[in-house]
């Protein structure tokens, strides 16, 4: 209890946990299901450029990362 400063401060500019897990998960699954279409769609079109198509979905969930930390940093 000693170390916990949500005894003895406000906390409500920590940031929101539940916001950044939120941003987190729905930027992977999104992420993921961008990579996977555009995968699939570059085999079925038969082009040369199948190793670029993931890259949407990897910026996507880059984006998230990034996004979901912001959501948690605590405000100054």
């Amino acid at each position: 209890m000693a170390s916990d400063p949500c005894a003895y401060q406000d906390c409500r500019s920590e940031g929101d946990a539940g916001l950044g897990v939120k941003i987190l998960v729905i930027g992977v699954v999104g992420g993921g299901v961008v990579a996977l279409l555009g995968y699939l769609w570059a085999i079925r079109s038969r082009r040369r450029v199948v190793e670029l198509m993931p890259l949407g979905g990897l910026a996507i969930t880059s984006t998230s990362v990034v996004l979901g930390a912001l959501a948690v940093a605590p405000t100054v």
